[in-house]
């Protein structure tokens, strides 16, 4: 049924809904409008709920809101109860372990910071304040505790109009890339490899490198759909999995990088940290002051920008997504991506990079034993790197290979 403005009263404005009367308060204070119904059966009531908003306009909630979100007497806080009901939401959502921990660091800071405080009588200026004390990860600390706060909304402990974070900004994004080069030359990737003496480090490096995979998505591989394909093209298999964004994903690998997923998938995965120093070890002996496997990501859409081949499966390349959201009558290609396309095998870009190593498993073979006992490297690894010089990493610019 619809409704139709009716009059003004000192609030707001009068609206008839069913041919009842609701009273709406429209008003705006410090630069937040606020626009919503209230439960009140006569303008008296009404009035009188005017009053009790022009009082407190941050804690105020309708007869309706006090319903929903039980509130009663109890605060609402960032504490350690509060919070490990929202980590046990994130797990629920699929977030991995490592992400869940950072929240809970960040939550932890924050519960340090307002000292128990209701957060329902807080505002933006409180966490903008505390936010001053801390000299880095500004944008994540926002990120959190305003994903936190989306959730007690959801929860019904908190209103849109008491929300204290829902008028922090996230920063806009700056792209590492414009202050310093991102990413590695693709000779300098294949050296590195050819001396790492572990194999699930040498698989993680692998899918980073050929794949562009990040290493949470790597972690979601023991419970992902593993699929072998065997096309002609080219194309092995695929990964199936639920990306950060819950979204389903997918990949197409080649035979190594399948093999690799495979046995990561079957494995333990090893720790991004625990990557980082064995390849931060690999690469001291190759004379590269410094190596972080995080930009191999970035390695792969250079390469892939400058000197990719895209492989379709079956040899057939099929319509371009635009084209088929255009014909569907789609606004956006994501609406296509996401609740039409039924793509099992996506094309794969194939990348002019070696990565070898003498004890990687026969793609396709038994797969054997991964060796993690030691993270120092063989003794005997020095006489088989090559010496020539190569760039120090402040030298390293993504290149075609």
């Amino acid at each position: 049924m619809g409704s139709n403005w009716t009059g003004k009263w000192a609030g707001g404005r009068i609206r008839e809904v069913q041919g009842r009367q609701i009273w709406c308060i429209q008003r705006r204070y410090g630069g937040r409008r606020y626009d919503f119904a209230l439960e009140a059966k006569s303008e008296t009531e009404a009035l009188a709920e005017l009053a009790l908003f022009d009082r407190n306009p941050l804690a105020y909630r309708t007869r309706r809101q006090l319903a929903l979100a039980q509130v009663d007497d109890a605060p609402v806080r960032c504490d350690q109860v509060t919070v490990a009901a929202f980590l046990a939401h994130l797990e629920r959502e699929g977030r991995v372990k490592r992400y869940r921990h950072d929240v809970r660091n960040y939550l932890a800071q924050w519960a340090g910071k307002l000292a128990g405080r209701d957060l329902r009588g807080l505002d933006g200026r409180v966490l903008r304040s505390a936010l001053g004390g801390w000299p880095t990860a500004r944008k994540l600390r926002i990120i959190t505790i305003k994903s936190f706060c989306s959730w007690l909304r959801a929860e019904g402990h908190l209103t849109s109009g008491n929300d204290p974070a829902r008028d922090l900004k996230v920063p806009a994004p700056r792209p590492e890339k414009v202050i310093r080069p991102k990413g590695y030359p693709a000779d300098l990737v294949e050296r590195l490899y050819a001396v790492l003496w572990r194999q699930d480090v040498r698989d993680v490096v692998r899918l980073r490198a050929v794949v562009g995979m990040h290493h949470s998505e790597i972690e979601r591989l023991p419970g992902s759909e593993i699929r072998r394909v065997d096309d002609h093209s080219g194309i092995a298999g695929t990964a199936r999995f639920i990306h950060k964004s819950q979204r389903e994903h997918i990949v197409s690998l080649d035979a190594p990088a399948f093999a690799a997923a495979e046995r990561l998938a079957k494995g333990k995965i090893p720790r991004d940290h625990t990557v980082a120093q064995t390849c931060e070890r690999a690469a001291a002996r190759l004379g590269i002051d410094g190596f972080n496997p995080g930009e191999l990501r970035h390695s792969f859409a250079t390469w892939a920008e400058e000197s990719g081949d895209v492989v379709y499966p079956r040899g057939r390349a099929g319509a371009p997504g635009e084209l088929i959201s255009a014909v569907m009558g789609h606004t956006e290609a994501t609406t296509r991506k996401r609740f039409y396309s039924g793509v099992k095998v996506p094309p794969m870009i194939r990348l002019p990079i070696r990565l070898v190593h003498p004890d990687d498993p026969t793609p396709g073979g038994s797969p054997t034993l991964l060796r993690r006992a030691s993270p120092v490297e063989p003794s005997g690894a020095a006489e088989q790197v090559p010496q020539p010089r190569v760039p120090r990493r402040s030298e390293a610019r993504p290149t075609s290979g």
